[in-house]
């Protein structure tokens, strides 16, 4: 995998593109359509994206199966619509830009198989729209923001959206951070859905 790093600057992609990328701490400001014909797997960190952007990439990158942002931000939805793209990772969320703000993201990807969302996530609400082929589903992460409501009822309310909009995918898995909400809700009453194992640890997430 090459790892690009730019800083402030907009990655610069070899003319002959590897099939993997790893694009770290960049503003994108490309000039025009993106061209990424080859590329199958993509990891953005610390990159400050917006929704057209995204656009951008996704239908410049006809074979991509795989993309992974990692505290990305400058977004409000991720409209992931390419059919080529099965696999989505969402690793933490920092605005760094406006990290006071409540933030609220939405995750729509009709066509995507497998979601994964880890990490610190400096947001109040994360959605999910469409997500009607998941299969298999990773949730290890913890909310560091709160508005009108405690830490907890800010946990138990998102917890609970994803759970209403998971219930048909064949394998939900949680690690540590969501097996703490889960246990709290269950205090209150809450039935865990049979598609779910928990506690699981299958990713050596970090802070």
């Amino acid at each position: 995998m090459e790892t690009v790093e730019e800083g402030q600057n907009q990655p610069k992609i070899r003319r002959k593109q590897r099939k993997s990328e790893k694009i770290v701490e960049c503003v994108f400001t490309p000039i025009g359509a993106i061209s990424w014909k080859n590329l199958r797997s993509l990891c953005i960190a610390c990159g400050k994206l917006n929704e057209d952007l995204i656009v951008n990439i996704l239908s410049g990158s006809p074979l991509l199966e795989t993309l992974e942002l990692k505290f990305c931000y400058g977004f409000k939805k991720m409209d992931i619509i390419s059919k080529s793209v099965k696999k989505l990772v969402l690793s933490g969320y920092l605005d760094v830009d406006n990290a006071i703000d409540a933030h609220i993201i939405e995750i729509n990807a009709p066509y995507v198989l497998s979601l994964t969302i880890e990490g610190n996530l400096r947001l109040w609400k994360l959605l999910l729209l469409n997500v009607s082929s998941l299969v298999e589903v990773y949730l290890n992460y913890d909310i560091f923001f709160t508005w009108d409501k405690t830490r907890e009822e800010t946990e138990d309310e998102m917890f609970k959206g994803f759970i209403r909009k998971l219930r048909h995918v064949k394998e939900l898995k949680i690690g540590v951070f969501c097996s703490l909400v889960l246990s709290r809700l269950q205090t209150k009453g809450f039935i865990v859905p049979s598609n779910m194992k928990f506690p699981v640890v299958t990713h050596n997430y970090q802070h």
